[in-house]
């Protein structure tokens, strides 16, 4: 078999063409490699007769990997050994293709953790620093000093109609409604203006879905978790589900960003100075309480 006849049949899972592959990319080195699978990841076992870098194994390995017309395993799950020891253990990502051409290239990859199998599904949780207990105090305060004041209050209230009224708009356009938020100035607070169904609209999302299950249709899980989300879509966009998810969404958005002012204000994600975190915690709050 040639080795454009092997790549294609490693493109479609086949774990002897996909070994002998990968041999003969890491042959320069004398490493040795057994393969096998779990799920949607490819395990690779290589025994190295000597101290072989991670990163010279993967740049081996990408460059034969980017060869391939595409890939029937979303990632690569790396341990190596020299005699009976583990080494190191490292990973793939293959859903990001230009990673895999920067390797290649010799080039630094995006922070690539040792993987271990034992904490591969476990979520990191990071506690709350000291700090972060003073932001989340700081913004308390503030909170607390400006809702004393009514006119402050009042001057604010515009942002929550607006965020509001965007949660009813947002859902009836993914439903295919269209909708525009607005002010209400004859009674106050605010007002959804929407149209008729639109059967362009609907069959726009259908499109969209259709893409993005070509886009990953090597990724089970991915396909899976696609199928799942276009039943449930269909089953609320044909019956009055959906007209009570557009009446709900007001309140709904707003309780999506008080969680995202939340993150924001305790990690200090996108925040250039120290006053933004006790902003958005005063921000979150004054979203929780109106």
């Amino acid at each position: 078999m040639t080795r454009s006849a092997r790549r294609l049949a490693a493109a479609t899972g086949d774990l002897a063409a996909i070994q002998a592959l990968l041999e003969a990319a890491l042959a320069p080195r004398k490493i040795a490699v057994t393969v096998n699978q779990r799920r949607e990841c490819l395990l690779l076992r290589l025994q190295c007769p000597t101290t072989v870098p991670a990163a010279v194994v993967l740049t081996l390995l990408a460059r034969e990997l980017i060869q391939w017309p595409s890939y029937a395993h979303s990632q690569i799950l790396i341990a190596a050994y020299q005699d009976s020891n583990e080494h190191w253990q490292e990973g793939l990502d293959l859903t990001h293709p230009r990673e895999l051409q920067r390797l290649a290239k010799g080039e630094s990859l995006r922070q690539n953790l040792p993987i271990s199998r034992k904490e591969e599904f476990c979520i990191p949780v990071q506690p709350l620093s000291t700090k972060d207990w003073q932001v989340t105090a700081a913004g308390l305060g503030l909170s607390l000093l400006l809702l004393a004041s009514e006119g402050v209050t009042f001057l604010l209230s515009p942002l929550i109609t607006l965020v509001h009224e965007m949660g009813h708009a947002v859902t009836a356009w993914l439903f295919g409604y269209p909708a525009v938020p607005a002010f209400d100035f004859r009674y106050g607070g605010g007002v959804t203006l929407q149209g008729d169904r639109a059967g362009g609209i609907v069959l726009l999302i259908y499109t969209g879905l259709l893409v993005l299950a070509y886009l990953y249709r090597h990724h089970r899980l991915t396909l899976t978790c696609l199928g799942v989300f276009t039943l449930l879509y269909t089953l609320v966009a044909f019956s009055p589900l959906h007209n009570i998810l557009f009446v709900a969404m007001g309140h709904g958005f707003e309780l999506i960003f008080a969680v995202i002012f939340l993150y924001r204000a305790l990690s200090g994600w996108g925040c250039r100075y120290p006053i933004e975190r006790p902003l958005y915690q005063y921000g979150r709050i004054f979203h929780c309480v109106f």
